[in-house]
């Protein structure tokens, strides 16, 4: 059987779910949309530890919803984990009747280091700190006040 056959989507084209996953974190890591998605997916507290827990293991959609089965309903955890995946921060793989998902731990690195070389280029200092110790060491001292020879 050839793997179009094994993988065919009915077009003939190539469906291989590694191949796909591989091709979608090339083609959309480094946009400027994808690091709004990016943004706008770690701005949730549950999907910051749905993250968490895929950054351990791969876990199916069932596992998930365990983990959060006193916090919110399996139709959230889906919702969470498809903004998750549409950001390029996890991958999703059909294995029988389950459902896997785990980290893209390079989408999520390379697009927090484009952010930050755009945000910190390396020719400007990090923070004000050095700002701040250029004004102290170009500021004249104080002069002191002779201390008396009396005890208060």
């Amino acid at each position: 059987m050839s793997v179009v056959a094994a993988y065919g989507n009915g077009r003939g084209a190539l469906a291989d779910p590694v191949a796909m996953r591989r091709r979608s974190a090339r083609t959309t890591r480094y946009s400027g949309m994808a690091v709004d998605k990016v943004f706008e997916a770690l701005s949730s507290i549950p999907r910051r530890r749905m993250l968490a827990y895929l950054s351990k293991t791969d876990m199916t959609a069932g596992q998930i919803v365990d983990r959060f089965a006193d916090k919110m309903s399996a139709p959230a955890v889906s919702k969470h984990l498809s903004i998750l995946e549409n950001a390029g921060l996890v991958w999703r793989e059909k294995r029988g009747q389950n459902v896997h998902y785990g980290l893209r731990d390079d989408t999520l690195t390379g697009t927090l280091m484009q952010f930050l070389s755009e945000v910190c280029p390396s020719s400007r200092p990090y923070t004000d700190d050095s700002r701040l110790e250029r004004i102290r060491r170009n500021r004249k001292p104080k002069p002191t006040e002779p201390e008396s020879a009396e005890p208060k």
